[in-house]
C-alpha cells in the first residue's frame, strides 16, 4: 500500500517506468507462487481436488453438472491436481496482470495491484478458482469493448466455459 500511495502522491509520468514495470512482474510471479503453490487453501481446494480424483477414476464424466466443461477438460487433461491448480493461478494472475496494463489510470501500476490484492486475489485466486479463471478472462476482454471488436463474445464464451457467471 505505500507504494500505491507514492505512486498518487509522486510527480505524474508520461509512462509507466521499467522499474514500475520490474517490480509489478516481481509482483505478479509472487501472487502466482502464493496462489499456485497453497496446499489445502481455500474455499475450493478440498472439493476440487475430490473432483480431480472422480473424474481421473472416471466416476464422473468431463461433462457432469456440478463443473463447467472448461474445467473438466484442464482437470481430466492434467497429470495432477498440483497442476490443475499451478495452472489456473498462472492463466488467471497473468491475464489480470496483461488486462490491467492498458487500463491502468495516469499510468499507475501500483494502485490497481493494490486493489487487486485486497480484493480480488484473495478471494477469487486464492478461494475460488473457477471464478477466479472466468472473471480474468472478463477483465481481459475489456480492451475488445473498447475496441468494438466481437473477440469480446469469444472471451466471454470461453470464460462460461469454467464458470457461469461470465455470461
Amino acid at each position: 500500500w505505500i507504494s500505491a500511495f507514492c505512486e498518487i502522491l509522486g510527480k505524474k509520468e508520461s509512462g509507466i517506468s521499467g522499474a514500475k514495470k520490474s517490480i509489478s512482474f516481481v509482483v505478479m510471479l509472487m501472487l502466482i507462487i502464493m496462489a499456485g503453490l497453497r496446499d489445502g487453501v481455500g474455499r475450493d481446494f478440498l472439493s476440487y481436488q475430490f473432483h480431480y480424483e472422480l473424474i481421473h477414476s472416471d466416476v464422473i464424466a468431463i461433462s457432469n453438472e456440478s463443473l463447467e466443461v472448461g474445467y473438466s477438460i484442464l482437470n481430466y487433461i492434467s497429470p495432477s491436481f498440483r497442476f490443475v491448480i499451478l495452472f489456473m493461478a498462472i492463466f488467471s494472475i497473468y491475464l489480470r496482470y496483461r488486462s490491467f496494463e492498458p487500463l491502468s489510470c495516469r499510468n499507475m501500476i501500483f494502485l490497481p495491484l493494490l486493489f487487486y490484492y485486497a480484493s480480488d486475489f484473495l478471494f477469487y485466486d486464492m478461494g475460488v478458482i473457477r471464478q477466479g479463471i472466468a472473471m480474468s478472462l472478463c477483465f481481459f476482454s475489456i480492451r475488445y469493448i473498447i475496441k468494438r471488436d466481437a473477440k469480446f463474445f469469444v472471451y466471454i464464451l470461453i470464460a462460461s466455459l469454467f464458470h457461469c457467471s461470465a455470461i
